[in-house]
């Protein structure tokens, strides 16, 4: 009996050390799959395959089949040959498998770019906590050679004003010449806005220019627009970007050109203040009063005289005065007033001497043109109005300070006295005392609107345009100004223009404070 029982425990010992040693042996193993490393660097100019390992962390018990995915900023068939397999097998009883990867020699100078490649899980494996991503920087290695053309801006700022309309000459030059037909990129930025601020000629797509063999320079030009805006200041920026290709160079000095288009608004308070402000522009009515709501300023003026003492300024008028317009920036303009004398206003003592009177202040006209008729009709004074306003004032700085004055082109319109009509013609009033004119009557046909009148006809006098300077420093305003007029009774004397071609005219004004 005693030997029956010690056969059976020692039986259940020995059953158990057996089952306890196939659970050992069955226990299932799954296998960790990674990259051998993190990263790879690969030479684009490489004519090697570089081997990028894909492991385990033990043989595999079978084939194992591991997927991966590709990004990156390297592209296929530019930067690396095509991957077109996404997997890898790992045989069984192996732990590795490679992704062959094969760099292409990219001509361009495009820095560095880098090939990623990602583990994706699987069935029969698990991904490693490490290195399941795997980097390849395929290294760029084009550069310039050292004697390439270094391409430039032949200027690094240019500034205009927008009134002027200018056509703006960018010149680029190369330090040598190409050797065959190169195209250079070029960038457009700033705030000036390409369509709106200006156009760009000369070139096909305002991207490149393009230099033909042995040229050593080109230009090409922008056309600046003017769209009347106020305090206008912005800028252009052209710049070369980053070469892409190593048959050139850009300067590391010359490589941007600023063009600032500006139209700053220019300070007249020189000119336009209290000691020369003009408020004695009539009411009418029966009363002498002062208009509150109308007003001008007194500047002197001299025209340039060539004949006496070999050339010096003349006076023209004592006092002429100027508005700033209201409509145009930067402009002055003429300051007319017409108005009424009725019976009660100073000298006007019965029906026959009321009238309407043109009021301009000074002589009224710009450039002295009156003083050489001897026929206008006059309200008093004669009527001259600008169509596009006497005088433009385009700054060349930003502080506006000084810069160029213009004068635009236009036609006036004068009004000279019909023959047989005697403007001036005196008349006994019906008081028998007093005396009154014949215009007077004229004037109250038109109400005080000359060129109404059936007692003148019109002439012309063209403005051609003219162009001076301007400084707030000196204060001072010297233009010249060229002007046609073809009527007979146009008489100028040779002191007053400082040339002439026939019926053309050129006169030199000047400007100052009185």
């Amino acid at each position: 009996m005693n030997n029956i029982k010690i056969w059976t425990i020692t039986l259940m010992l020995l059953t158990g050390i057996f089952l306890s040693s196939c659970n050992d042996d069955d226990e299932v193993k799954i296998p960790e799959v990674s990259f051998e490393t993190a990263s790879y660097n690969l030479s684009e100019t490489s004519t090697s395959t570089l081997e990028v390992k894909v492991i385990l962390n033990m043989n595999a018990p079978q084939d194992i089949t591991v997927n991966f995915t590709i990004s990156g900023t390297a592209v296929v068939d530019v930067n690396y040959e095509a991957i077109s397999n996404k997997s890898v097998t790992i045989s069984s009883g192996s732990s590795e498998a490679i992704i062959f990867v094969k760099a292409i020699n990219e001509p361009t100078i495009e820095g560095d770019k880098a090939i990623e490649f990602t583990l994706e899980s699987g069935d029969n494996y698990i991904l490693a906590s490490t290195n399941t991503v795997a980097t390849v920087m395929i290294e760029d290695n084009e550069v310039a050679s050292g004697d390439a053309p270094v391409v430039q801006f032949t200027s690094d700022h240019v500034t205009t004003n927008a009134f002027l309309q200018d056509t703006v000459e960018v010149r680029v030059g190369l330090d040598k010449a190409f050797a065959s037909t190169t195209t250079v990129p070029i960038s457009f930025g700033g705030t000036a806005e390409i369509g709106t601020d200006y156009e760009v000629l000369d070139l096909a797509d305002a991207q490149s220019i393009s230099f033909d063999a042995d040229m050593l320079s080109l230009t090409f030009r922008l056309a600046v627009k003017y769209n009347e805006i106020p305090d206008l200041d912005k800028t252009v920026e052209i710049t070369f970007p980053e070469p892409i290709v190593t048959d050139y160079k850009v300067s590391e000095t010359n490589d941007t050109i600023k063009i600032n288009i500006i139209d700053p608004v220019v300070d007249m308070s020189a000119w336009f203040n209290d000691n020369t402000k003009i408020e004695s522009f009539h009411e009418g009515g029966n009363t002498s009063a002062y208009r509150d709501d109308f007003y001008a300023y007194n500047v002197k003026r001299y025209y340039w005289n060539p004949i006496e003492e070999g050339g010096k300024y003349s006076i023209l008028t004592g006092e002429h005065h100027f508005v700033p317009s209201t409509t145009k920036l930067n402009s002055w303009t003429e300051a007319i007033n017409i108005y009424q004398k009725l019976i009660g206003f100073p000298g006007v003592d019965v029906p026959e001497e009321e009238r309407w009177e043109i009021q301009t202040g000074g002589e009224g006209d710009f450039f002295g043109l009156f003083k050489f008729f001897g026929n206008l009709a006059e309200y008093g004074k004669t009527l001259i109005e600008s169509e596009n306003d006497w005088l433009r004032f385009v700054a060349l700085n930003s502080d506006a300070s000084e810069g160029k004055v213009m004068v635009p082109a236009q036609t006036l319109t004068l009004y000279k006295v019909k023959p047989g009509f005697d403007w001036q013609e005196s008349f006994t009033a019906s008081d028998g005392v007093e005396n009154y004119r014949a215009w007077f009557a004229d004037s109250n046909t038109t109400q005080g609107h000359l060129g109404q009148s059936t007692n003148v006809e019109t002439t012309q006098i063209v403005i051609h345009g003219g162009e001076g300077t301007y400084s707030n420093a000196s204060e001072e305003i010297i233009f010249e100004v060229t002007f046609t007029c073809d009527d007979p009774d146009f008489n100028i004397d040779h002191n007053y223009y400082i040339s002439n071609n026939g019926d053309t005219y050129t006169m030199k004004i000047k400007y100052v404070k009185p």
